[in-house]
């Protein structure tokens, strides 16, 4: 079938976004009123997970539906353990293909593989909220969540890989650094792409007990530009062929394509972030510096993360990886959560929850403007059930 726009499953959409907000909030004013992390298996996260779940592992999929590449996906677990598997399912990564051949040996029915998937996903959100999050930030941003869930119908390898790399950003500030080490591996071995994003780990070691200012993010992001034009050149010689020829194809696009064709609107998110934290570097740094330990080395690792997030925007583009945003999401909705904790700081104590409410209006926008952008290419509407019994 054809995907068409659906106001109804636009709400659905909406009101599932808003359950991931409200049981967030809700455990982090527990958090907050108990000074300790609520457990994942207390109430909002269950609830939030449940609901989630339920949503993404049965809902229909078919061509046209349910997700663009999610179709193919289900094709592949059905086959995954032939001996005469089609050739063009050998591209997928080899700890993706392990993964779903682990979960095709219990069972051949979809619905249990996605229980299974993103019970993954969800959980490695909780995990890094729970660890990255402090409780006294604005949670307006968090309405977002939903939306890096929702790339997940149809980018199940990038998400996996989005899933591994956060457990692996957790395990980092743990100082568990071996493991955290083995887990960025994994992420590479579910998606070659991630590559760019798990160079975080080196990034991070050099700089956690440096400082990492403004200028010299905005001069390494320039090094970044610089670093991939050439390996735009090594992609589309030599290393593409190892990598796969699909990889030489999407580095040879920006050749072709101005930034502003239409690259601008996926990092336009990103570009104003930043420019928000240039403008607001001295209050962010003053609040971080200012506050407890705790949440000092919480705050410390979102900064560098995000100027990290920041240097990856020209390589994403130049070599044509489109869905590079979705990695550090979740750490771009945290330093939002900062920002607008920070802006209303400003505001009497009368005015800061209506600050807040204005704020929460506008990224419901966002997710409406990003759903309304993404929805046709990505097969994302309408949102149906699975049949009974299928």
């Amino acid at each position: 079938m054809e995907p068409y726009w659906d106001l109804t499953t636009l709400l659905f959409y909406i009101a599932l976004a808003s359950v991931g907000y409200v049981s967030f909030r809700q455990a982090k004013a527990a958090e907050r009123h108990s000074s300790t992390p609520l457990k994942l298996s207390t109430r909002p996260y269950m609830i939030w997970a449940l609901i989630w779940v339920m949503a993404a592992s049965f809902r229909y999929v078919a061509e046209g539906v349910g997700g663009a590449d999610a179709i193919e996906y289900i094709r592949y677990f059905d086959v995954c353990l032939d001996e005469n598997m089609p050739v063009k399912y050998y591209h997928y990564d080899i700890a993706y293909r392990i993964f779903t051949q682990a979960v095709r040996i219990f069972t051949d029915n979809y619905h249990v593989f996605f229980l299974v998937f993103y019970t993954i996903l969800i959980l490695s959100y909780f995990l890094f909220l729970k660890e990255f999050c402090p409780p006294d930030i604005s949670f307006a941003p968090f309405i977002l969540i939903f939306f890096l869930y929702l790339r997940g119908f149809t980018t199940l390898r990038t998400n996996f890989s989005v899933a591994v790399l956060l457990v692996a950003l957790v395990l980092l500030k743990r100082e568990r650094f071996k493991s955290a080490f083995i887990m960025m591996i994994l992420c590479v071995l579910i998606h070659k792409a991630s590559i760019i994003y798990v160079l975080i780990y080196p990034f991070y070691l050099f700089y956690r007990k440096r400082k990492l200012t403004v200028k010299a993010g905005i001069l390494l992001t320039a090094c970044m530009a610089a670093a991939g034009g050439i390996l735009r050149w090594l992609m589309m010689g030599r290393l593409g062929q190892i990598l796969g020829d699909a990889y030489s194809s999407y580095a040879s696009r920006s050749l072709s394509a101005s930034f502003f064709d239409g690259f601008w609107k996926i990092a336009f998110e990103q570009m104003f972030l930043a420019l928000t934290m240039i403008i607001l570097h001295r209050k962010i740094k003053s609040d971080i510096q200012f506050g407890s330990p705790a949440r000092r080395e919480q705050l410390k690792m979102i900064w560098i993360f995000s100027i990290y997030d920041f240097m990856m925007i020209p390589i994403t583009y130049i070599l044509s990886v489109w869905r590079g945003y979705e990695y550090l999401y979740l750490i771009r909705l945290i330093m939002w959560g900062e920002i607008i904790k920070l802006v209303k700081g400003l505001f009497t104590s009368s005015s800061r929850r209506s600050i807040e409410l204005l704020c929460l209006a506008a990224f419901i926008l966002w997710l409406v403007f990003r759903i309304a952008s993404t929805w046709s290419s990505s097969c994302l509407m309408p949102y149906m059930l699975a049949p009974l019994g299928e």
